[in-house]
């Protein structure tokens, strides 16, 4: 597998079983960011940019140009590689949420 390849590969994230359960957040864009303006690896500056949204999915590529270092970052873990997890799990909600508003009270 030559670099490139390397640099494009997805992370392999799998779903929890009890993702439900946990705590999630609400984080500004901005804030975001600023977590990826430095290395990790050389503590210099390094370029970060978002290259996918759905919903509440994000994914950051971030890349130094002083050491080299790139990584994919991604705020949840997809269900097959294809579905956010919790976008899958705010659609259930609304569902729930509507069904429920829309049954009359006994």
């Amino acid at each position: 597998m030559d670099e490139e390849e390397l640099f494009d590969e997805e992370p392999p994230y799998t779903c929890d079983p009890h993702h439900n359960c946990i705590d999630k957040f609400i984080v500004c864009q901005e804030e975001l960011m600023g977590l990826f303006a430095i290395c990790p690896a050389c503590c210099e500056r390094s370029d970060s940019s978002i290259v996918q949204q759905e919903g509440t999915f994000v994914k950051i590529k971030q890349v130094c140009a002083s050491c080299g270092y790139h990584r994919f970052w991604q705020n949840q873990p997809m269900l097959h590689r294809n579905m956010p997890t919790c976008n899958l799990l705010a659609s259930v909600r609304a569902v729930s949420f509507a069904i429920s508003a829309a049954t009359p009270s006994l």
